[in-house]
């Protein structure tokens, strides 16, 4: 098995994980995609965490 897995060629795909897309409340797509466009736009300079929750809580209260 060893062998085999040395001669496995990567691809640029297989490193970069799978996002299911759900249905109803749940989140989709990658958040960390999202803020960098938020970021790259001048839109937000929070971390991760901090932008996270305020997206949430820009979400509950648009609701």
């Amino acid at each position: 098995m060893a062998d085999w897995l040395r001669r496995i060629q990567p691809e640029p795909w297989m490193a970069n994980g799978h996002i299911d897309r759900h249905s109803g409340d749940e989140p989709c797509g990658d958040p960390r995609a999202a803020r960098a466009t938020e970021v790259v736009a001048g839109r937000t300079v929070l971390g991760l965490k901090d932008w996270m929750a305020a997206r949430a809580t820009q979400a509950t209260q648009g609701a």
